[in-house]
C-alpha cells in the first residue's frame, strides 16, 4: 500500500496538465500512486495522461470516462486510490519540489490523519516543522474553509464513512467533502509550509466564480446534507460546525435574494426550517448575531447585507 494517492480530475486543461504531472512524477520520495481520471477532455488532455500512464506504469491509474463533472471524477479517482493518505490535486496546479518527502516525514512521525498546510514559502531544505492541534473544536471554528489541495486525508476516514463528493453542484462540492470528513477526523497536525501552487486563471477549480443562483444551490446542499446526517452526539462533539453552518446560512440568505431564486415568503420558510434543524441538534446559537434580524424581516437583512457590503467594496 503506497503511503499517498494523488487524486488528480482532468477536463481541457492540456496548456498545463504537463507541468502539473511532471511537478508529480519528478518528487524525489516515490512511495505514491496517481490516480486520474480523464473527464472526457477534448483538448488532447486524455491523450496527455495516456503518455504518462505509459511512461510511468504501476505509478498511474487511469480511466477515461464520458463528461460528468469534477464530483464524479473525483469519487471514481477515490474509488482507485489505494494509499494511506489522499492528497487532491487539481490538473492546472502543481506542487513544489521536495514537498512530498517533508510530507512523508510529517505523516510518519505524528501519525495524524489529517495535515493542513500553511502559507510560508517552502524549499526543500526546510527543517521538518509541524504541531499536532490539542483543540481542534477551536482550530476548526476559527478557519472559514480549507482548499483541498492544501490537505491531506486519510483514505480510511473517507472509505468507512463513504464520503463522497455531491454530484451536481457547481460551487461548493468540496466544503461539501470536507465538512463530513472532518466530523470524522480526530487527530489533526498543522505545519506552516505551503508546499502547492495554484493557477490563478479564468476557469481554475480552485479559483472559479459562479452566479448567486450557482451559490445558493452549493449553500442549500450543504446545509440539507448537514441537518439530514447529523446526530445530536456528533454536533456536540463538533461545536466547530455552529459558526461554519451559521456561515453557510448567510451565504444561503445572500446568494437567495441576489438571484431571486425563490420568494421572500418561501426563502423565510426554509430559514426557519433550518433554525429548527440546528436547535435539534444543539446548536442554539445559529440565528444569533446578524441572523436575528432574518428572523423578523428577511428583506430588511439583505438590505443591510448591501449596505455593508458596498461599503466594505469602496
Amino acid at each position: 500500500m503506497p503511503l499517498i494517492s494523488f487524486v488528480i480530475p482532468v477536463y481541457n486543461v492540456a496548456p498545463y496538465l504537463r507541468e502539473c504531472l511532471d511537478s508529480v512524477v519528478g518528487q524525489d520520495f516515490r512511495d505514491f500512486e496517481v490516480c486520474i481520471v480523464d473527464d472526457g477532455s477534448t483538448d488532447g488532455g486524455g491523450a496527455i495522461c495516456n503518455e504518462y500512464s505509459a511512461a510511468y506504469p504501476g505509478l498511474f491509474k487511469l480511466k477515461h470516462q464520458p463528461n460528468q463533472g469534477v464530483s464524479v471524477a473525483r469519487n471514481n479517482a477515490i474509488k482507485m486510490a489505494t494509499g494511506q493518505y489522499i492528497w487532491f490535486v487539481d490538473a492546472d496546479d502543481y506542487i513544489l519540489p521536495g514537498s512530498l518527502h517533508y510530507i512523508s516525514e510529517i505523516l510518519r512521525q505524528s501519525g495524524c490523519e489529517t495535515l493542513f498546510f500553511g502559507s510560508e514559502p517552502f524549499v526543500a531544505e526546510s527543517a521538518i516543522e509541524y504541531g499536532m492541534i490539542d483543540d481542534r473544536n477551536d482550530f476548526l471554528s476559527r478557519h472559514a474553509c480549507f482548499c483541498n489541495p492544501l490537505m491531506i486525508f486519510s483514505r480510511e476516514i473517507i472509505a468507512l464513512n463513504d464520503i463522497q463528493f455531491p454530484v451536481g453542484i457547481r460551487m461548493g462540492e468540496d466544503l461539501e467533502f470536507q465538512y463530513h470528513y472532518l466530523i470524522h477526523s480526530g487527530r489533526l497536525a498543522t505545519t506552516p509550509f505551503k508546499f502547492y501552487h495554484i493557477r490563478e486563471r479564468e476557469g481554475s477549480a480552485s479559483r472559479s466564480t459562479s452566479s448567486a443562483a450557482t451559490n445558493y444551490a452549493g449553500a442549500w446542499h450543504l446545509l440539507d446534507s448537514m441537518v439530514g446526517t447529523l446526530t445530536p452526539a456528533i454536533a456536540t462533539s463538533n461545536r466547530w460546525l455552529e459558526p461554519r453552518l451559521a456561515e453557510r446560512l448567510k451565504a444561503l440568505l445572500q446568494s437567495a435574494l441576489s438571484s431571486k431564486v425563490t420568494t421572500a415568503r418561501e426563502l423565510r420558510l426554509i430559514f426557519r426550517r433550518y433554525l429548527r434543524g440546528f436547535r435539534q441538534l444543539g446548536f442554539k446559537s445559529i440565528g444569533g448575531g446578524s441572523l436575528k434580524i432574518a428572523k423578523i424581516d428577511i428583506r430588511l437583512y439583505y438590505t443591510i447585507y448591501r449596505i455593508i457590503y458596498n461599503i466594505r467594496s469602496k
